[in-house]
């Protein structure tokens, strides 16, 4: 009986009704998908950057060959010389030091040439077939050979650049010899292959160059005098993952190689919390603003339940007259603004559902970023306290003014003629 009562007075008026779970759906909604985006890239970042100490690569921005290097997600700052790795393996502070070499892609993958330990870092597996064993074979990551059908086995062509519309290597096919199995990392958006894979493309003479070469001899043999060109393409890597033995090759090594060689070094850990600070701006900014429209909502369901109690103080009275205690009162009150707070934070959610998915689409398809983890956060179920202590702050004071009212005062003013 009670309940439906509860029911109906909420149906009593259902625009007021309405606009207060609206409120409370779009600032809950806001704050959840602000959190899940949040937890989602920490976790995303935090696990593509597993023993990564250090980052080497060409001079510039150091964000940008964070990006690059470990969470293949931006253009490289250029590419330094091979040589420059034997700098780096004689470094006593040093433990490992992984090569990466790119410059092409796959139907919008990255084709990234390196050796067998940037797969073993991330304690990739087989789904079927071998590990590339000589250059032009590739390894996929799971979400590649998914997205483009590419099987075991199969031939395909790179692309000059990270974009569709670059120029086709035709000259060299690279062979399918493994998929792994998803790892939830930067691996899984890739296409894997030797290291010497990348220098033999990017080494060999296209047509424009044949011909210059051609033009070049038809001068040498007018003029035998012509000094020659007797150099050879340097092979180069694009950057160097970089795990430490002592953390005090953090407080050194990034200052003197910055200074003393041609390469740029940066912490992927620090540039990556500067990312998040700066992030965090305009986060806190959002979250502010959703926090503000649940509290113009807690404000619109007690202006609610407080015109509703005037209107039904003769209503009430009677419930108090065929035997409805005070409590009862209070708790039906308290019950229509824990209804309306609990309604908007349920909507909440699955608009911030909604909401991650259309993003997960948008990033998976343009920069193969995709949140997998989108259960119930604990930041949640504290958002969801929230939500219910706003819904019993709001319908308090109705609450004590029904449980308080004046029985024969209220029957005797407002007795129907």
């Amino acid at each position: 009986m009670i309940v439906k009562l509860i029911f109906q007075n909420l149906l009593y008026k259902p625009l007021a009704t309405l606009l207060s779970i609206v409120l409370l759906m779009l600032g809950t909604g806001i704050i959840s998908m602000l959190l899940l985006m949040q937890s989602e890239a920490e976790h995303k970042f935090d696990t593509d950057l597993k023993d990564i100490d250090l980052v080497a690569g060409a001079k510039g921005s150091p964000l940008q060959l964070v990006l690059s290097a470990v969470y293949q997600m931006d253009a490289p700052t250029g590419n330094i010389k091979k040589n420059d790795l034997d700098i780096l393996h004689a470094d006593p502070f040093i433990q490992q030091v992984i090569p990466l070499a790119y410059g092409d892609s796959y139907k919008g993958y990255r084709i990234v040439g390196t050796d067998s330990n940037y797969i073993k870092k991330y304690k990739a597996a087989l789904q079927e077939g071998t590990m590339y064993a000589k250059p032009m074979d590739v390894v996929l990551g799971s979400n590649v050979a998914a997205a483009t059908s590419t099987k075991l086995y199969e031939n395909f062509f790179g692309t000059h650049g990270l974009s569709a519309g670059g120029e086709v290597h035709k000259q060299f096919a690279y062979k399918v010899t493994g998929i792994l199995k998803p790892t939830n990392t930067v691996l899984d958006n890739l296409v894997l292959t030797p290291i010497e894979s990348v220098w033999l493309i990017h080494h060999h003479k296209d047509e424009d160059e044949l011909q210059e070469e051609k033009n070049t001899a038809g001068m040498m043999a007018l003029n035998p005098n012509a000094p020659k060109d007797t150099s050879k393409p340097e092979d180069e890597i694009t950057a160097a993952l970089i795990k430490l033995r002592s953390p005090l090759g953090m407080m050194t090594l990034p200052r003197t190689l910055n200074q003393y060689t041609d390469m740029q070094v940066a912490s992927p850990a620090l540039e990556i919390n500067r990312l998040f600070n700066l992030m965090g701006i305009g986060i806190t900014t959002l979250q502010g603003i959703a926090y503000a429209i649940m509290g113009i909502s807690a404000l619109s369901v007690f202006i609610s339940l407080y015109t509703r109690l005037k209107e039904r103080k003769y209503e009430m009275a009677l419930m108090r007259t065929m035997g409805g205690s005070r409590m009862l009162l209070f708790a039906a009150t308290v019950a229509e603004g824990l209804l309306l707070c609990i309604a908007g934070f349920l909507l909440g959610i699955a608009i911030s559902r909604l909401g991650i998915i259309a993003i997960n689409s948008y990033s998976t398809a343009n920069y193969h970023l995709s949140f997998t983890h989108v259960r119930i956060t604990k930041d949640e179920w504290y958002l969801c306290f929230i939500t219910i202590a706003i819904g019993f702050m709001a319908a308090a004071i109705p609450a004590v003014k029904a449980s308080a009212i004046n029985i024969s005062k209220t029957l005797t003013n407002e007795t129907p003629m």
